[in-house]
């Protein structure tokens, strides 16, 4: 990469601000690659550049991959391609959403990032006369002063542990009514995540209730409905491609007739790409040994009103965000050691790239063979159940297909801003 050092000092400085002429068909064709990008935004704070709307023309691909963080917050990972006369010149930098940053706060420092990344390009690109790099200046450091009520360096360690702890609360109140209709929605939890390089700790406490009614011949139907989860697990990182970690959930469904469901299992994770990579390319294996112990609202089908099982699964997961397109494929296997004849097989895949110039397809669906169904209740459902929704039902398999095709073509490219209505 030609002009190594101006690179490395915007990004270690992590502030730049391009200052430039306003655009026109000479200036830097760039093609943003970003599904979680306010391109508006972008194109009134980056105006020296045109955004092109095919990627075949643009000089510089901007691929932008996102990766979320159990704490809510989220990991931007920018690769500038270089094509045409920049062919060759390609570097990535990363950046991190914090959890409590507003939309525009996301959006500004996706601007800078930006900035520090085309900055080089600009420059080569024979405008390096109408490029300005501003540094912050620096703040010399004052010394921090010692009192007799400060900690000791190992109470600071010690407290490390704690300062690394992300909590979030969430409630959400739906309330609708109509004449014959009502129906009120609340959920409420939270979630407790600690995370580092070799460590991550994860407790989800989730509680959700549904009540209402519909009106039928002026005779009120009652329902409701409650889901309740809490979830947990220990995952330690072995090396850069194996991780184990220990799992449990309690949960109640009144829908698939638990009345209290416990579940403890250990699990062995390896990624065949290294972890490091997981933001743009992810293939990893995960087996999963467990004991679950399930109470039921009602006698099931094989007239069972409790039971201690013991369930393996093993999940392989496909994650690629690649220039030509995106590939996002699951496949999930399960069985009970009681009985192998109880089992589920789950495949999901959704897959989006470009055929040629302008032109996309994508295809999604999923497909998923229930044998497991050990929890339906015993007897028909009514009709009521049936209706509102009230009871899970017996079937074989469940699918589902989605499919879609884009084609841009046109202007080459568009830097306009307009929002009005």
């Amino acid at each position: 990469m030609r002009i190594v050092s101006l690179l490395t000092l915007m990004i270690l400085l992590r502030s730049a601000t391009v200052l430039g002429q306003p655009s026109s068909r000479e200036n830097l064709m760039i093609y943003l690659d970003c599904g979680q990008c306010d391109g508006n935004f972008i194109k009134q704070e980056i105006p020296q550049v045109n955004y092109t709307l095919d990627p075949l023309r643009a000089q510089v691909h901007v691929l932008v991959s996102v990766q979320g963080l159990d704490s809510g917050g989220r990991i931007y990972l920018f690769e500038f391609i270089g094509r045409e006369k920049f062919e060759g010149d390609r570097f990535s930098l990363e950046i991190l959403i914090d959890p409590q940053n507003t939309s525009l706060e996301r959006s500004e420092k996706i601007v800078n990032a930006l900035k520090a990344g085309l900055v080089v390009f600009i420059a080569q690109n024979g405008d390096s006369d109408h490029v300005q790099v501003i540094l912050p200046v620096p703040k010399p450091e004052v010394p921090a002063q010692e009192d007799e009520g400060s900690s000791t360096e190992g109470e600071q360690e010690e407290s490390g542990f704690f300062n690394q702890w992300i909590y979030e609360v969430f409630s959400n109140l739906d309330w609708n009514k109509e004449t014959n209709r009502s129906t009120l929605n609340m959920r409420y939890g939270g979630n407790m995540n600690y995370i580092t390089d070799q460590w991550r700790i994860r407790f989800n406490p989730n509680f959700n209730y549904i009540e209402g009614f519909v009106r039928d011949d002026e005779e009120n139907i009652q329902f409701s409905r409650r889901s309740n989860n809490i979830s947990s697990a220990v995952i330690k990182s072995l090396t850069s491609h194996w991780s184990v970690g220990m799992f449990f959930n309690w949960s109640q469904n009144t829908y698939t007739n638990i009345k209290n469901s416990y579940w403890v299992s250990p699990a062995l994770e390896y990624s065949i790409f290294p972890y490091s990579e997981a933001v743009t390319k992810e293939f990893t294996i995960a087996y999963r040994l467990g004991l679950t112990d399930q109470h039921y609202l009602e006698e099931t089908i094989f007239l069972k009103t409790q039971e201690h099982l013991v369930r393996q699964s093993i999940d392989v997961q496909l994650d690629m965000r690649q220039r030509w397109g995106n590939v996002d494929v699951q496949l999930s296997a399960s069985n009970f050691f009681q009985d192998w004849s109880k089992n589920r097989l789950n495949l999901e895949a959704d897959v989006s790239f470009r055929v040629i110039k302008g032109l996309s397809f994508n295809i999604g669906g999923s497909y998923i063979l229930i044998n497991d169904q050990i929890n339906l209740r015993r007897g028909d459902a009514t009709l009521e159940e049936i209706l509102l929704g009230q009871r899970q039902l017996a079937t074989d398999f469940e699918s589902g297909l989605n499919f879609g095709m884009r084609y841009t073509f046109g202007a080459l490219y568009n830097n306009v801003v307009n929002t009005r209505l």
